[in-house]
């Protein structure tokens, strides 16, 4: 089972569109990249799994996806999915505004879902529309770039005034105690994980926990607590960890275990990815 992607962008900024039913995507598949993306949903039927939350959304809200963090939205492909999805680096801003990371950084540190107010919705869809028109008519067009920023700076703004107004009334729409499952393996991975015990700890049976887990995230509880591990070895191997002590450090039992599992899940050994990650363009 295809269980990682890695994906690059090789531009500072990307736009799409969609619009129709039978949107191609594997539910099976968490995934990572080294940019934020940010989509603006009009319809759809929406699961989303991230390292943050697990949420079920349908139409006028948004979900950011932050750079480097596990997600996955898995859409209903009977039902008409429309959204408009911008991608770009961390950097992006940076040269327009250059404190925007300390501006946006309660907001743009997690994935987060948040529904939307028709007034900011609307607002928000005027600037996706604008974005949208200006790339696809001149997509490499310098004189655009800051026009462009502009634009991305107004959107990321109304959308951390409605992260800081919502933070404290968010509600899920998934099973409570799996939200609850989700940030228990976020915060304990590094440790040994023993699904028994999380089942105890909801009062209900081991074959319960491991349905609705993956029925609400949309695979196993092992794979996602994997995952989960090699998101943080990554993020590790990035700051110059031996492949020995991310090993240990994220809870695998032993390094050629860990080298193995990694090269599974993203297709290259934890040594190249450290090569690769000290050569990356964000």
């Amino acid at each position: 089972m295809k269980v990682y992607i890695y994906e690059k962008l090789d531009c500072d900024f990307r736009i799409d569109f969609y619009s129709g039913t039978g949107f191609p995507q594997d539910r099976r598949i968490l995934h990572s990249h080294p940019y934020h993306e940010f989509s603006l949903i009009s319809a759809g039927d929406i699961t989303y799994t991230s390292n943050s939350c697990v949420d079920r959304v349908n139409e006028k809200c948004f979900i950011f996806s932050a750079a480097h963090q596990l997600h996955n939205p898995f859409i209903n492909q009977d039902k008409k999915y429309e959204r408009y999805q911008i991608m770009f680096r961390p950097d992006f801003l940076n040269t327009f505004i250059p404190g925007y990371s300390t501006v946006f950084s309660s907001f743009m540190s997690n994935s987060t879902i948040c529904r939307l107010s028709d007034k900011t919705y609307n607002r928000m869809l005027t600037i996706m529309e604008m974005l949208f028109e200006r790339f696809e008519n001149s997509p490499d067009a310098k004189e655009s770039a800051l026009e462009y920023r502009i634009l991305v700076v107004e959107l990321m703004l109304l959308a951390s005034e409605v992260f800081s107004n919502s933070s404290g009334n968010k509600r899920s729409e998934t099973n409570t105690y799996i939200d609850e499952v989700v940030r228990y393996i976020q915060t304990h991975y590094s440790e040994p994980i023993k699904l028994d015990f999380l089942a105890s700890k909801h009062f209900i049976s081991y074959t319960k926990l491991t349905s609705d887990f993956k029925k609400n995230v949309g695979m196993t509880i092992g794979n996602f607590i994997t995952l989960t591990r090699i998101e943080a070895a990554k993020s590790l191997l990035r700051q110059g960890y031996s492949v020995k002590s991310v090993a240990s450090l994220v809870g695998f039992p032993g390094t050629s275990y860990f080298i193995k599992i990694f090269k599974r899940c993203t297709h290259i050994t934890p040594l190249k990815f450290q090569q690769n990650a000290g050569n990356e363009d964000l």
